[in-house]
């Protein structure tokens, strides 16, 4: 049996949904019914693929910024809540092959019995393990080096400032992002596996739902910068840490942009910081782990290419 398009009401999805809702984050810090309730209200909104095969669930949407810039359909499978058995992959395939799809993402939980057996599957391959993080934002406190350096957000600067920030962090970023799971994916060119952080900077320098934050010395030159994006489908109390890059290696700067940005998340309202890196990125893991955050859940990526 094929995976058929869910016929049921929204409400009546609920008693699918596990708590790796959102690829396991944020589980700890709300409640589960709660959880459920801001999903539901999600694909509600966003007009989702919900798909279901017996007691299996699968949702996912066309991917729209990956399909310009690959220059194909890509898809994203955002949740899947499955029993495993002999067809279980092969139907997969199948619906994104009816789809149109030409690449879709796949994220489970490490815990997950079902990552056993698309490991193993030729037409799914693992691309990266993501290790979650998350940090409770306490009182603001502040560092020998505060005052050599200072914070600022790139869309508020002046035009000239921006534009010259702009530009180096465009061009410095492809090359401190070398572990990611595009680099792992040997169909995709080491050209568009490296541009996309290039090309996801210069989206984010006029979205206001992301922050690109840049510690500046006494010259107003670029130390370190860090993209974030306020949660604001949770209260308003939570914050995800997306993106994080220093200039030079051995000047603390890491850790001072992470914690002036602690600081004025506090000084908002946040409570809860949240960060992932890969696997393979030793100096991400133990940046966070040195400055507050503690490692909760991680995710495997998976690639499937159809056709």
């Amino acid at each position: 049996m094929a995976f058929k398009t869910f016929n049921g009401s929204l409400e009546s999805l609920k008693p699918f949904l596990s708590e790796d809702i959102y690829d396991g984050e944020f589980s700890r810090d709300i409640d589960f019914s709660v959880l459920k309730e801001k999903y539901i209200n999600y694909l509600d909104n966003c007009g989702f693929d919900i798909m279901r095969k017996g007691d299996s669930i699968l949702i996912g949407h066309p991917l729209e910024w990956d399909s310009a810039y690959f220059g194909f359909p890509c898809y994203r499978i955002s949740y899947l809540n499955a029993q495993y058995n002999d067809s279980l992959l092969s139907d997969i395939y199948g619906f994104l092959k009816i789809r149109k799809v030409k690449l879709a993402f796949l994220r489970l939980s490490t815990s997950d019995p079902l990552r056993l057996y698309f490991a193993q599957h030729p037409s799914f391959r693992l691309c990266s393990t993501k290790i979650m993080y998350r940090k409770k934002l306490e009182k603001p406190r502040f560092m020998g080096r505060d005052e050599n350096t200072r914070l600022e957000t790139l869309i508020d600067m002046p035009a000239p400032a921006k534009k010259k920030n702009e530009k180096k962090i465009e061009k410095i970023t492809p090359l401190l992002f070398k572990a990611n799971r595009f680099m792992a994916d040997n169909k995709i060119t080491k050209k568009k596996a490296t541009g996309v952080y290039r090309e996801w900077i210069k989206n984010s320098t006029n979205d206001r739902s992301e922050d690109i934050h840049c510690l500046l010395d006494k010259r107003g030159e670029l130390c370190a910068f860090s993209i974030v994006k306020v949660l604001n489908g949770f209260d308003n109390k939570m914050a995800l840490l997306e993106l994080i890059g220093t200039l030079s290696k051995g000047k603390n700067y890491g850790a001072l942009i992470l914690e002036k940005i602690s600081s004025e998340l506090k000084r908002e309202g946040k409570e809860i910081f949240y960060a992932n890196t890969d696997i393979r990125n030793y100096s991400a893991q133990n940046l966070f782990s040195q400055n507050g955050f503690a490692a909760y859940h991680s995710v495997d990526e998976y690639h499937c290419w159809v056709g």
